[in-house]
């Protein structure tokens, strides 16, 4: 090219941000400055992505420091790329300044989940909460997305009591916030507490499921020690024709161990060998956990063998399976 224009190098930087090159993205946004070329709103978000992949809040700074020159920090889609930027980078603090600045008493819920769902990712659920709550204060509505954010935050805090009051004012805002994503958040903000009447309850009220809303309930009911009603509940799914991912035959896999099932066990493991998840590391540790407390000791070390690079869940499970049932020489063949 003979000659190059903002279109040109945001087509190059865009491109190095979206193939991993982010460093190369970053450079090549310093060098537009150079170059005597104005970079644009859509320069700034994907030099932002690039920034927060790089996990550089000095770099973050530069670009804030050049955006306000530009007076382009006043445009939304570049504040809440500003804030999407300085989450990656685990600078929270800065994240929450520039929402504070620009968004805190904005209706428009895009940033406002943007860093709700932030603080979630940082395990901030606290500061999630807390801004959710200011929210309510300035009578701001949610929408699905915060609603499915906050209920998370409520399942890592467990708090029960809190759940149960934004539960009451979803069931209040009408039927456009009862779609399946919130009441699986509910679900399992609820399962997480081991409130497994309440579980239940959001369940039945559903008019249609998903398999996330049948693996809440069979893991709610494994969690709580439940593991007759758990299987009950994963064969009343398969009836309708649901297909179980690996959190599900996970939690089955538990209550096949808690119940000693072997029989059942072995039907499980066929399921998922069928469904090309037999070498998926979390079900190898419970494929051995559940043979092992099942009293078959020879299958379990067969998966344990088998697995590329055992974790200490997987040795854990093999290693109480041989204390269990007194087989010392196991253990100490391993050691």
């Amino acid at each position: 090219m003979i000659e190059y224009n903002e279109v040109s190098w945001n087509a190059m930087i865009s491109g190095f941000t979206s193939n991993g090159l982010h460093s190369e993205a970053f450079d090549l946004f310093l060098l537009t400055k150079n170059e005597g070329i104005m970079p644009n709103v859509l320069t700034m978000i994907s030099v932002s992505k690039a920034v927060g992949k790089l996990g550089d809040d000095d770099k973050g700074k530069e670009l804030q420091s050049f955006a306000s020159k530009l007076c382009m920090e006043s445009d939304m889609q570049g504040r809440t790329a500003l804030i999407d930027m300085y989450s990656k980078c685990a600078s929270l603090h800065d994240a929450g300044a520039v929402f504070d600045a620009n968004f805190m008493n904005c209706g428009v819920n895009v940033p406002r989940n943007a860093m709700i769902s932030r603080y979630l990712q940082n395990g901030c659920g606290q500061e999630e909460l807390d801004l959710y709550v200011r929210m309510c204060q300035k009578d701001i509505k949610a929408d699905i997305y915060t609603y499915c954010s906050v209920f998370n935050a409520f399942a890592a805090l467990k708090y029960l009591w809190f759940g149960n009051a934004v539960h009451g004012m979803v069931l209040k805002s009408g039927s456009e916030m009862m779609v399946i994503s919130v009441y699986n958040a509910i679900a399992d903000a609820y399962a997480k507490r081991g409130a497994l009447e309440e579980v239940r309850k959001v369940f039945d009220r559903l008019e249609e499921r998903d398999i996330v809303s049948w693996t809440t309930l069979v893991t709610a009911h494994s969690q709580c020690s439940e593991w007759e009603e758990a299987l009950t509940i994963f064969s009343q799914m398969r009836e309708e024709v649901f297909r179980p991912n690996q959190f599900t035959f996970s939690s089955v896999l538990v209550s096949c161990a808690g119940l000693c099932l072997l029989e059942f066990g072995q039907q499980v493991h066929g399921l998922l060998c069928k469904a090309g998840l037999d070498t998926d590391k979390c079900l190898e540790s419970a494929l051995v956990d559940m043979y092992a407390k099942c009293g078959s000791i020879g299958k379990a070390e067969a998966i344990f063998e088998r697995i590329s690079n055992p974790d200490t869940v997987s040795w854990t499970a093999m290693i109480l399976g041989y204390a269990q049932y007194g087989f010392s020489e196991g253990w100490n063949s391993w050691v």
